[in-house]
């Protein structure tokens, strides 16, 4: 959860982006301490520096449950 962690899921959200790794691999962000990072990739994206289609990259799921749901219907 700290400075490497985050690194981590940029480095992911760009190389998805670029089609490096498939759009549809699942990356979930697991829990409320990363609500402030979606709060940051909202500004972002209201700002103009990314695009709209970052937010589909990514899942924020409130119970390791939900987490394994959203996998089950990605891979």
């Amino acid at each position: 959860g700290g400075v490497g962690t985050v690194y981590e899921i940029f480095n992911i959200l760009a190389l998805k982006r670029l089609n490096e790794i498939p759009a549809e691999k699942p990356l979930v962000l697991l829990g409320n301490y990363f609500w402030p990072l979606q709060k940051a990739l909202r500004h972002i994206m209201d700002e103009g520096f990314g695009e709209r289609g970052i937010a589909s990259l990514y899942c924020l799921a409130n119970s390791p449950a939900e987490a394994l749901d959203y996998i089950k219907k990605h891979i």
